[in-house]
């Protein structure tokens, strides 16, 4: 596993305990991270990432709540 994919591991764990928590996404913090995790979308492999990360299908659509460069919002 790569580097970028532990880190985005991490995000989504993040980012699913924040929206089990009813807050928003947290800002990406690294390109190279938003790059792999574009690399995944819509793949068996990040759904599982994300049901993995505890996040669920809150996490898997590209338009959806995590964005790169500005703060998220869910909801």
């Amino acid at each position: 596993m790569s580097t970028a994919t532990t880190e985005l591991r991490r995000f989504l764990t993040i980012t699913g305990q924040r929206f089990n928590n009813g807050q928003s996404a947290p800002e990406m913090f690294s390109p190279a991270v938003d790059a792999v995790r574009h690399e995944l979308l819509g793949s068996p492999q990040y759904a599982a990432l994300c049901q993995e990360t505890g996040g669920g299908s809150a996490l898997l659509g590209d338009a959806g709540p995590v964005v790169v460069g500005q703060k998220a919002r869910s909801g």
